[in-house]
């Protein structure tokens, strides 16, 4: 079993590799991923370990691959929530679509269809992991989720004019990490 840093007064100790001063804490346990970290120090320390002597190399990697990993998802993810995601269902009156089209920045130009699903973000981010699966590429729901469904009708003047359609259905969702909703299909 991995030792995990242990908290003596208020410092945390972390184990290190000079002398290999911890038992049971392994470079072979890391690879294998059955050792868990419980604070980050722990891990640099391992990564800075296996690369002993490419420390400001690594640091400057390891600060872009953070950044990228935050930036993947980060920006698509809050897309797909501007887009798709209404929970609980805003209360917008008679005319729910041209509303939430409207504060969502999606009326100019008017968009032909979207889909508001109303779950909570952690249903939507289930659907990504074992509360769905595969379906061609993308992550299909194994549970019918409640949805409002705007399609355009026509335009009157600078005004869309939406046809509303409430109902409970699978929904078919692309992501990223396995965790991430980014992508929703209208088609399927």
């Amino acid at each position: 079993m991995p030792q995990f840093p242990t908290r003596t007064t208020d410092t945390w100790l972390c184990p290190t590799f000079a002398g290999s001063a911890q038992e049971g804490f392994s470079l072979a346990a890391v690879a294998e991923g059955t050792y868990r970290a419980r604070r980050p120090c722990v891990m640099l320390q391992v990564a800075m370990g296996v690369l002993k002597g490419t420390g400001p190399l690594f640091l400057a990697l390891l600060v872009a691959c953070l950044f990228l990993c935050a930036s993947t998802h980060g920006p698509r993810y809050q897309k797909f929530l501007r887009q798709h995601h209404d929970n609980p269902r805003t209360n917008a009156g008679r005319d729910y679509c041209w509303a939430m089209m409207q504060r969502r920045g999606m009326a100019r130009p008017c968009k032909d269809i979207n889909t508001f699903i109303h779950a909570s973000r952690a249903q939507l981010r289930s659907v990504c992991g074992d509360g769905g699966t595969p379906y061609q590429g993308m992550r299909r729901s194994k549970r019918p989720l409640a949805v409002t469904t705007c399609e355009l009708r026509r335009m009157q003047g600078a005004r869309c004019i939406y046809r509303s359609h409430a109902a409970s259905r699978y929904i078919v969702i692309g992501c990223v990490h396995g965790m991430w909703p980014v992508q929703y299909n209208e088609k399927a």
